[in-house]
């Protein structure tokens, strides 16, 4: 098991790298050259600027089991597909049974913005977020090992 981040536009890359290295998991950020990434634990892995570059090589290198934090609705599809586990930032799940839903809102989205010209406004990340990101990385790691939880 391993985590891989879609580091392109996953904000909280440093507590990832907390849990990550707190719970001795390999941890790996993908993303473009346009990105400036440090770390003293992840290993960084710089793609092209091509669109989706990150995505494909994510996709690559991806196993089954294996733990993706991403924004991205489409990758997250991908990724189920492989049978890994996927996080949102917000420290919400992706499962089979929503990423059909999750699809269609950006679709909708998508369609919206090219209708009005207008891009919604993205809120704020808060200290919630960052501590639901913290617990559901940390269960499904305690549980993949087979390991009590203790919330």
């Amino acid at each position: 098991m391993k985590i891989l981040v879609d580091a392109d536009a996953t904000p909280a890359k440093a507590l990832i790298e907390q849990v990550a290295r707190r719970h001795a998991v390999p941890l790996v950020f993908v993303a473009n050259h346009n990105h400036t990434l440090h770390s003293e634990y992840a290993r960084l892995v710089v793609v092209d600027a091509d669109n989706d570059a990150a995505d494909y090589r994510l996709v690559s290198i991806v196993a089954s089991g294996d733990i993706v934090i991403t924004q991205d609705y489409g990758l997250a599809a991908l990724m189920l597909a492989k049978e890994a586990n996927v996080i949102h930032p917000n420290g919400w799940t992706y499962t089979n049974a929503n990423i059909e839903e999750k699809l269609a809102q950006r679709h909708q989205a998508a369609k919206e913005r090219r209708r009005t010209g207008r891009f919604s406004h993205i809120r704020p990340r808060k200290n919630k977020d960052d501590q639901k990101l913290i617990a559901v990385l940390t269960a499904l790691i305690q549980d993949k090992r087979g390991k009590p939880r203790h919330d």
